[in-house]
């Protein structure tokens, strides 16, 4: 689960816990919404086609060493994730800035044919409801409809409520997404699909 070499956004992690530390120190001052709405929130989701791609390093990287919000425990190497996109799979990403600081590259998306196999999040965003914004995208590129596997792991607790927070029904370990997915209002989010 070693990555060759270390992400921008690993090399600025000091920063961004410092800008983790004065967010929460703004969310112990107001309340949820005004929390929210103070952060002038924003994310950029791109799709990652291939291992060459702007941004695969981090996401391998992501994947290999989120536990708690991650949706099935999988990790990835670069030769999986070679063959995951020659078989059309899609490796769909975000990244995210508030007024404190630029967080990078801090979720993954793993899909293929509308499925979602894997979702990870950097627990540096947890509570800013990025995930919502992120399955709100991808749901709308998904005319066919969109679903996800959900597997239950020792230490993926975080993660396990974000399908039904948004709305999805389920059946066992898949979950189905319903036709639309709302952004919420205090982030600004947009897509790349380039």
């Amino acid at each position: 689960t070693q990555v060759p070499a270390i992400s921008a956004e690993s090399a600025r992690r000091t920063e961004m816990v410092q800008a983790q530390v004065q967010r929460e120190q703004d969310r112990g001052r107001l309340d949820q919404d005004d929390f929210l709405a103070s952060l002038g929130l924003s994310m950029e989701m791109r799709v990652i086609r291939h291992p060459q791609a702007v941004g695969f390093g981090r996401a391998l990287e992501l994947i290999n060493k989120t536990n708690q919000f991650n949706t099935s425990g999988r990790r990835w190497g670069e030769g999986e994730a070679a063959a995951w996109f020659a078989d059309g799979g899609r490796w769909w990403v975000f990244s995210a800035c508030d007024r404190h600081a630029d967080y990078g590259l801090v979720g993954v998306l793993v899909e293929r044919d509308g499925r979602i196999e894997q979702f990870v999040m950097s627990c540096r965003v947890f509570g800013l409801q990025l995930e919502q914004a992120a399955l709100a995208l991808l749901r709308a590129q998904m005319a066919a409809g969109l679903s996800a596997l959900l597997l239950e792991t020792d230490r993926n607790g975080p993660c396990r409520n974000v399908f039904r927070a948004s709305g999805w029904t389920a059946d066992g370990d898949c979950w189905t997404a319903p036709e639309t997915l709302a952004i919420p209002d205090h982030i600004a989010a947009t897509l790349s699909t380039d």
